[in-house]
């Protein structure tokens, strides 16, 4: 168990260089599951190739907007958290996060990441629209 996922030993004793590769192999089937709307099927995809290379923030962020698309909340919470510990300075990702708070009713928490991820990419027209937005729900 690493960070909450279960490596398994057979693929714990295979050389970094070859899980990551299995794990980008992964991830492409599962963006493409994801892009067919396929999101139950790609779950277990995003899973397996966490347990290949389970640091992953992409991989973690992408296991996360496949379960916002299926309103698995407390999941999407976990992975899109996941995902900006492990690389806070990507927007993607702090756009993942503040949607999942946003849908789950934390205004100011969706604003917050929204906010940092414009502090490092100002230009960033996803992230604005998304400040805007989030911001006129204040009261």
């Amino acid at each position: 168990m690493l960070d909450g996922v279960h490596v398994p030993d057979e693929i714990a004793a295979l050389p970094l260089v070859d899980r990551r590769q299995i794990a980008q192999d992964l991830r492409i089937r599962a963006r493409d599951l994801h892009r067919g709307e396929e999101y139950r099927r790609a779950v277990p995809v995003w899973e397996m190739a966490l347990q290949y290379d389970p640091d992953s923030a992409v991989t973690a962020n992408g296991l996360a907007t496949t379960l916002i698309e299926l309103r698995r909340w407390n999941g999407a919470l976990l992975w899109a958290q996941r995902a900006v510990d492990v690389d806070p300075g990507q927007p993607r990702f702090r756009e993942t996060l503040g949607d999942v708070l946003l849908q789950t009713g934390d205004l100011e928490g969706a604003i917050a990441q929204y906010g940092k991820g414009l502090e490092d990419f100002p230009d960033d027209v996803r992230l604005q629209r998304r400040l805007s937005s989030a911001r006129l729900r204040l009261p």
